[in-house]
C-alpha cells in the first residue's frame, strides 16, 4: 500500500501522537521539532506492518530544475504491463527549494502531477515523469482512472488563483486522455 506524507515545516513533537513519530521522520527531527519540507512517499507492508520510504521530495540531483514536495493524492495504474503510480502534489509554501529558481523568482506556487515506475528499484526524483503542472495557486485532488482501459485521466484542479489569464482562474475538472 502507498501513502503520501506531505511534509512539516518546523512541527513540535509535542503534537505529535503519544509523543511517538512514525519511523521515517525520525532523520528530520532536531531539539523536538520535525523539520520535513518535501514530504514523502511511504509504501506499507501489509504482511510484517512496516513503513518505508519508497521516495522523498526535493530537488533532482541530475536534473535539479525538477522539484517534487508535498504529496498530497495518489493513484495507481496498470499501463502495458507496467505498474505506475499517479502523484499530485500540494505545496505548502513554495519556499525552500518547494518550486525551482525561476518560479521562486516569479513567486508561483506550482503543483505538478508525476508519474513514477515502480519496477525502478530505490526511485529518486529524477525518475519522476511530468504529466501535468496546474495552474499558478490551484492545487491538483481526486485525480483517479474511472475508465477499464486506464485511458482516461480524471483530476480536479481547485482554488487557483483569481489573477491567473481565464480559464485558468477556475476551478474544474480535467480528463486527460493517455492514449492507448
Amino acid at each position: 500500500m502507498y501513502i503520501t506524507a506531505t511534509g512539516y515545516d518546523n512541527f513540535v513533537m509535542e503534537n505529535v501522537y503519544n509523543g511517538k513519530p512514525a519511523s521515517h521522520l525520525l532523520p528530520f527531527i532536531k531539539n523536538n521539532v520535525i523539520d520535513q519540507p518535501y514530504g514523502s512517499v511511504l509504501e506499507f507492508d501489509l504482511i510484517t506492518n512496516k513503513f518505508s520510504v519508497l521516495i522523498d521530495g526535493g530537488a533532482g540531483k541530475k536534473h535539479p530544475d525538477k522539484h517534487f514536495s508535498n504529496p498530497d493524492a495518489i493513484t495507481a495504474v496498470v499501463r502495458n504491463g507496467k505498474t505506475y503510480l499517479v502523484i499530485e502534489e500540494d505545496i505548502i509554501h513554495n519556499t525552500r527549494g518547494r518550486v525551482s529558481a525561476s518560479a521562486l523568482a516569479e513567486n508561483l506556487f506550482v503543483n505538478e502531477i508525476y508519474w513514477l515506475d515502480l519496477s525502478i528499484k530505490n526511485p529518486t526524483v529524477d525518475d519522476l515523469k511530468r504529466l501535468a503542472i496546474a495552474p499558478n495557486g490551484s492545487e491538483t485532488t481526486g485525480g483517479m482512472f474511472l475508465t477499464n482501459d486506464s485511458r482516461f485521466y480524471f483530476v480536479n484542479i481547485q482554488h487557483p488563483d483569481p489573477n491567473n489569464l481565464a480559464p485558468f482562474n477556475k476551478s474544474c475538472t480535467l480528463v486527460i486522455d493517455l492514449g492507448k
